[in-house]
């Protein structure tokens, strides 16, 4: 399974794959938000189409050249575009579980695995690629992270009053929430008199967890709303 941009890389791969073990069958992935090269290829001719905001710009092009289309035709078995949102989880599971940093189109091969694209069962994924800037990847991180259900936002009515917030953070921590910060929000016309609510930035084991640690709140007699 091999990004493809201009395709020179897919078909430097595949010519030798196919000179080695002719059975092989290669696939090559591209980002939906830069379509022209998969509609020419299905289509077997030049396709020009404006080019989307994507995580995989290294793969970013508005036409494929006409040679290299060609080659692809002929040493590829098929090719499939993926979503922003599975590039972005193929990011940051391989940075979680392989301790690695991928730009958007060196992550183009998890990305059709987590949207079940390729048939076989023995699969190569190719890697390649860690041209991603900080910003970008530490977004893609913390999206993830709300993704899994392991960042969530609760908004919580309480006593405003001395050892109101600390009812609540008892039980964060019997629960073991980890708090990543709070906001007192007193002008929030939802709270009454001598209440106030808080948000709560938290991180959690999970959907699970986080579910366990909202229905001990709602026990205790908070009010609690997720975002």
């Amino acid at each position: 399974v091999i990004p493809i941009g201009g395709g020179g890389l897919a078909v430097g791969i595949a010519t030798a794959l196919k000179a080695l073990a002719p059975h092989v069958k290669i696939y090559g992935v591209t980002p939906k938000n830069a379509p022209a090269t998969f509609e020419s290829f299905k289509a077997g001719k030049q396709i020009s189409l404006d080019v989307k905001p994507t995580l995989a710009e290294g793969t970013a092009n508005k036409r494929p050249d006409d040679a290299m289309l060609a080659e692809l035709r002929s040493l590829l078995t098929d090719m499939f575009m993926l979503s922003e949102e599975s590039i972005a989880h193929g990011i940051s599971l391989i940075a979680e579980e392989s301790k690695m940093v991928l730009e958007g189109s060196g992550a183009l091969g998890v990305a059709a695995l987590l949207e079940d694209k390729i048939p076989e069962k023995k699969i190569c994924v190719i890697l390649c690629g860690g041209n991603i800037d900080l910003p970008a990847f530490s977004n893609v991180l913390h999206r993830g992270l709300v993704e899994q259900g392991r960042l969530t936002r609760v908004t919580i009515k309480i006593s405003d009053r001395p050892g109101g917030l600390h009812s609540v953070t008892q039980i964060l921590a019997e629960k073991r929430a980890n708090i990543l910060q709070v906001f007192h929000q007193r002008s929030s016309l939802k709270a009454g008199l001598g209440e106030t609510e808080i948000d709560v930035d938290m991180e959690t084991k999970g959907p699970s967890h986080t579910m366990e640690i909202l229905t001990a709140l709602k026990e205790r007699g908070f009010q609690v709303n997720r975002e």
